[in-house]
Formats: C-alpha cells, structure tokens, sequence
C-alpha cells in the first residue's frame, strides 16, 4: 500500500515556509493564552535586542524594584559613578533573565529537556549576575547623614504610622535603674 501524499507546498517552497511558520505562530499564541508563561524566544529577544514579551513584563517591574534596592544600598544615584551605575544596569538586566528562566524551570516537568536546559540557563545567569555584583562591592555603603533628615525621621516616628500624635511621656515620671 503506497504511502499518499498530503496535500500542500513543496518542503523547503517559500510556501511551505510560510505555513509552517504560521503554524509556530499559531501554538506560540496557544501557549501563551493557556498560561504556559515565559517562553524560550521571548528570553532569546530580550538577551539580543532589548526587546520586553508581554511575559516578561512583571518580571522587569520586579527587576527594576530590585535595581533601586541596589541603588539605595550602594548609597543613592548620587553617590555611583557612571560605570557603577552601568554595572548595577547590566546587573538587573541578567536578574530578568534570572527571574525568566526560573519561571521556565518551575513550569518545566522535573527531569525534562527543558527544565535541564532551563536549571542551566539559572546557574549561569546567577553567576554572572553575582560576578557584576561583586564588581562593586557586596556591602552596604553609608550614605552622608543631613541632622534635619534625622530630627524628620525621629519626629515621624514620634508621631506614629498614622499621623497621630503619641502621649509624651513627662521626663521625670521615666525610671532609669542606671542611676
């Protein structure tokens, strides 16, 4: 019994291409609709062009809170140079890829190809991004103290989280077993 051809392009036609084409399109747009999450061109994309997938979106927003935690540690934007502040860029740039791929690794099914390649993908991202971090330094920095933010800070905190004014206590009516 003779084998019968499906009809269709030629393999290897600019026709042919196009259909396959539409159909990867086409399951793409499927997985990302049934949730799949990240996918492996949307990471690809934004390592080579910049370029931010819809999926990756909350994992930028997160990146980019963690680079003005970065910032803040390091002593503020006021205090890093040019190059720190490239570094600390390129940093949480490397932790989208870091957050991509371990959403990637999770959805994955323990043992598969593509949780293999996506467990990888994290340790090498996560030793680069350690590698840039260190680059300048683990610790926090001391950021130079203004007394008029201090007496702010104490007085906002005198005044509670609310707004509203706690009791003074009168000084002499305060026990102190130090005498």
């Amino acid at each position: 019994m003779a084998r019968q051809k499906r009809p269709g392009a030629r393999v290897g036609s600019p026709e042919w291409r196009e259909r396959l084409s539409r159909g990867h399109r086409r399951a793409n747009e499927q997985r990302r609709e049934r949730g799949v999450g990240v996918m492996p061109d949307d990471i690809k994309r934004f390592r080579r062009k910049g370029a931010i997938a819809p999926s990756l979106r909350a994992l930028c927003e997160q990146s980019s809170r963690e680079l003005e935690a970065w910032l803040h540690d390091l002593g503020g934007e006021a205090e890093l140079s040019a190059m720190e502040r490239s570094v600390l860029e390129n940093a949480a740039r490397v932790d989208v890829i870091v957050r991509a791929e371990m959403a990637r690794f999770l959805a994955a099914e323990p043992g598969s190809k593509t949780g293999l390649e996506a467990a990888a993908a994290v340790r090498a991202s996560v030793a680069t991004q350690v590698k840039l971090l260190e680059s300048l330094g683990l610790g926090r920095r001391a950021r130079p103290v203004d007394v008029t933010d201090v007496v702010r800070a104490i007085e906002a905190r005198a005044n509670g989280a609310n707004g509203s004014e706690r009791p003074r206590e009168d000084p002499s009516t305060i026990h102190n077993p130090v005498s």
